[in-house]
């Protein structure tokens, strides 16, 4: 049985006004209109809706029926749709960000708790992935925002560059014996290949978490390769030379996601915070 939207509500309309003459002019229409879309509503559920009196016409038992459950069901939709404007108007909601867990110890970890503290209606789930992963999940609708390292262009997608991680060869501060010649790397960074081919005659020793390699590089007699904030937060670190190059930050959200209240304050906010001028 297909009913349609616009037919109730000219059917709502003439309960009201109790004469197709009077609904017709109220909707802009022709009365024989009107009455078409009437009798279209009786055929598909069988069922007679109205009764003339003299001039006007009167809901029969079930159209009173069918007005009462109509009505109740446009209460429920508004009371809904203004709940729903509510929350998108609101700072309220809840909205999630992919980042690589190295990244957000040195980065929205700072700022976390002061954006989010004073919402409390306001929630960000923190997805933890690499940069790569971040991004599909992006443009897959998954996540609402990501922070990723030297994102590719996409049509679908906005990037906001936010700031840039100086990367450094380092050795363990302690140690008084010369370097061998080893490498100690993150197999993902964005600066390896430029590095790799400088010491290309190096034994190369890849581990694929930050903070252990880090750890590592305390101890380790060859150099190790990492973000500057890395080795500023584990500490026990000196770097070797100058810097070899810079990983570059930026926040990204699709073009078309819905621009909600809570979205734009959580938007704004981690772009601010990470953002060095």
């Amino acid at each position: 049985m297909e009913i349609l939207q616009r037919e109730w509500e000219y059917f709502l309309l003439l309960c009201e006004a109790g004469s197709m003459t009077k609904a017709a002019e109220l909707l802009g229409l022709q009365q024989a209109a009107l009455s078409k879309s009437i009798k279209k509503l009786e055929e598909s559920i069988d069922k007679k809706l109205f009764v003339r009196l003299g001039r006007g016409v009167k809901p029969t038992e079930y159209g009173l029926l069918i007005e009462k459950e109509l009505r109740s069901l446009q209460d429920i939709w508004q009371s809904r749709m203004k709940e729903g404007l509510s929350h998108i108007e609101s700072l309220a909601g809840a909205y999630s960000l992919a980042i690589h867990p190295t990244i957000a110890i040195s980065s929205i970890s700072k700022s976390f708790a002061k954006v989010l503290e004073p919402h409390p209606n306001l929630k960000l789930d923190l997805i933890f992935s690499t940069s790569r992963e971040a991004l599909k999940k992006v443009v897959a609708h998954e996540v609402d925002l990501a922070v990723v390292v030297k994102p590719e262009q996409h049509p679908e997608l906005v990037i906001k560059p936010l700031h840039k991680e100086k990367v450094f060869l380092y050795q363990g501060s302690k140690l008084k014996t010369d370097t061998e010649e080893i490498i100690y790397y993150h197999p993902d960074m964005v600066t390896l290949g430029q590095v790799l081919k400088k010491y290309q005659n190096w034994r190369k020793v890849p581990v694929a978490n930050y903070e252990v390699l880090a750890h590592i590089g305390q101890r380790a007699k060859g150099l190790t390769l990492l973000p500057e904030p890395v080795a500023e937060r584990v500490g026990g670190l000196k770097p070797v030379g100058k810097g070899v190059g810079e990983v570059p930050l930026a926040l990204i959200y699709r073009y078309d996601r819905l621009k909600t209240a809570g979205f734009e304050y959580l938007k704004e906010s981690i772009y601010r915070e990470l953002k060095v001028p």
